[in-house]
């Protein structure tokens, strides 16, 4: 299926929102098997530990938002403009898809959805799915005209000490949120913290990449996943897998080293090389513009596989399954985002 390839795409942004938008189909692929794995099994921890390795791709995203918008050399627009064109881009689909969120749980999972639920989970933020992310980025959206007069105005090191107490402020109440107000979230409020990776999208392509020398953003990133892939068993044990945060999730110490150290690499990847591109970078450049669509159908497709294989017996290897199941739920939503962005109404769900 082939997409229409951007002109203004640029290389490193490109293989993020691929790589992410894989991880993602990988993650979700991994966090189905769970339930079918033999507690404490190898094949258990291993499960667990790569699923929390992998969250990266939703701080990754938040970045690239950062790099297309706010940037105001890009952009020569209005207020009103840019909120009518990112109400064409984010609000119908988030408006759409989560509500295709709530007829799949009322009817895959079995929960009694009504408009009370509806209501009370949206204002507490309590999420269906995955479409957190998709209330991260219009919550961004809205203070995005304020933050490119910000950018404009700062001075490099006003915007990194603005950037380090977003950060630092962040990770203090993911902490204290999760031990004393049991992770409560209030949707008009819960995006801001990600306001720091919002920035260091803008940011750090503003930095010369060669002063740090990759070696040591590749040592970076392996601590920090070998940080996380450690505590897993305390995640695990004291807090549960989706109720706690401070330790292990998006806005955790390891998990920002982690997200930008590997948005830094790309940049840093990209930046050495030749300006001509490779077939590779013409893979990642057809796929692109599919990014956003693969994220919003893929858990729909892999719930869809689940059901229709249920009872079936699986006696391949673990890993080959996870595998396999990724690249056929990533390959669907390819193929029907293709189909989606030709149809000249189904076209603003993706």
């Amino acid at each position: 299926m082939t997409m229409q390839l951007k002109k203004d795409s640029i290389r490193y942004i490109d293989q993020l929102r691929v790589i992410a938008a894989f991880d993602v189909v990988f993650v979700h692929i991994i966090l189905g098997t769970f339930a079918g794995l033999k507690p404490l099994s190898s094949q258990w921890w291993l499960a667990h530990g790569v699923a929390l390795t992998c969250q990266w791709p939703v701080p990754v995203f938040v970045m690239v938002s950062g790099v297309l918008l706010l940037d105001p050399s890009r952009w020569q627009e209005s207020t009103a403009t840019f909120y009518q064109k990112r109400l064409h881009r984010i609000g119908i689909p988030l408006i759409f898809w989560t509500g295709v969120c709530y007829v799949f749980m009322e009817r895959i999972d079995h929960v009694n959805v009504t408009a009370g639920f509806i209501l009370t989970n949206l204002l507490q933020a309590r999420l269906p799915y995955h479409t957190h992310f998709l209330f991260i980025i219009a919550g961004l959206y809205l203070l995005t005209p304020l933050l490119r007069r910000f950018v404009q105005r700062a001075t490099p090191l006003q915007r990194r000490s603005v950037i380090i107490f977003i950060f630092a402020s962040s990770t203090l109440y993911a902490l204290l949120n999760n031990i004393f107000w049991q992770n409560g979230r209030f949707l008009f409020t819960f995006f801001l913290p990600y306001t720091g990776y919002y920035l260091c999208g803008y940011e750090i392509p503003k930095i010369d990449p060669t002063r740090i020398k990759s070696k040591t953003l590749i040592a970076v990133i392996v601590l920090s996943a070998l940080y996380i892939g450690v505590h897993t068993n305390t995640y695990i044990e004291f807090h549960g897998m989706q109720d706690s945060y401070f330790v292990l999730g998006f806005l955790s110490l390891p998990m920002i080293v982690l997200s930008i150290g590997i948005f830094w690499v790309l940049l840093l990847i990209d930046r050495q090389r030749s300006s001509s591109y490779s077939r590779m970078d013409r893979f990642f450049q057809r796929l692109a513009p599919a990014t956003f669509g693969i994220y919003l159908m893929h858990v729909f497709i892999l719930i869809g596989l689940r059901e229709s294989l249920r009872g079936e017996v699986n006696d391949t290897p673990y890993l080959v399954n996870v595998c396999v199941g990724t690249l056929i739920g990533f390959g669907l939503s390819y193929v029907l985002t293709g189909l989606f962005s030709k149809c000249p109404v189904l076209k603003y769900l993706v």
